[in-house]
């Protein structure tokens, strides 16, 4: 598996964090991966595009992504040094293991192989990233986790029934699955 370059890891920690809320109510069953879907947005500079593999690079205030422009989303407008606003689709896999990090790295594994298998997914980009649970407040259903870069974050859990069984030591993988631009507009400057 290639090592995602660091400024991927920076977008995937985002969405991570992006998918906390989704994360903490969809992966609370340790070991079973499952699949999220998030509809995001991003503001940056065009610095590269593939019109042939409609493929578009991003550069935003904290990293650079690549992206796959969906064939309804027109390109023929947009050049490098372009300021742009972005609709994206990203699907992640999420992992919820008990355990250090050997079974992180199986929690990543796992969410790797299940993005890469399922047919009819769009092919995962091999970028993943976990966070630590720090603590769980049961009544003010939150979960605290700290991620790969140790930023230590809050998140609020809609159903208090998604925290039954989350304990600090937990941890969270998420393999993200490529980004699909849905909708592209000029930015102001």
């Amino acid at each position: 598996m290639s090592r995602p370059f660091p400024a991927r890891r920076t977008v995937v920690a985002a969405l991570l964090a992006a998918a906390l809320p989704w994360a903490a109510s969809a992966a609370t069953t340790p070991g079973e991966p499952k699949d999220v879907a998030m509809r995001l947005s991003a503001t940056g500079t065009v610095t590269a595009i593939d019109a042939g593999a409609r493929r578009l690079s991003l550069k935003g205030p904290r990293s650079e992504a690549s992206y796959r422009i969906d064939p309804k989303v027109p390109l023929d407008a947009v050049k490098v040094g372009d300021r742009v606003k972005i609709d994206y689709v990203a699907a992640l896999v999420l992992t919820l293991k008990r355990g250090g990090a050997d079974a992180q790295a199986a929690a990543e594994r796992e969410a790797q192989e299940r993005a890469t298998s399922a047919p009819g997914q769009v092919v995962a980009t091999g970028s993943s990233v976990s966070a630590t649970v720090l603590a769980v407040d049961r009544a003010k259903q939150t979960v605290r986790l700290k991620g790969p870069e140790g930023r230590v974050s809050d998140f609020r859990v809609q159903d208090a029934a998604d925290l039954v069984g989350v304990k600090p030591g937990d941890r969270v993988a998420a393999v993200l699955n490529e980004a699909v631009v849905v909708g592209l507009e000029p930015a102001p400057r």
